[in-house]
């Protein structure tokens, strides 16, 4: 399969915006559960007290 740089640049851009995209949406989803368990670790924690 014959590509031109063109079509090769465009994809990689495409790719990269990809993975910019789900790297940030993985940060968003991380902080966040990682928040909501330390919620729910600090619960049960005061609870078993």
């Amino acid at each position: 399969m014959d590509m031109g740089p063109f079509t090769w640049y465009a994809f990689f851009n495409l790719f990269a915006a990809a993975a910019l995209l789900s790297g940030v949406f993985f940060m968003a989803v991380g902080a966040l559960s990682l928040n909501r368990l330390q919620d729910c670790y600090a619960r049960l924690h005061g609870a078993s007290k």
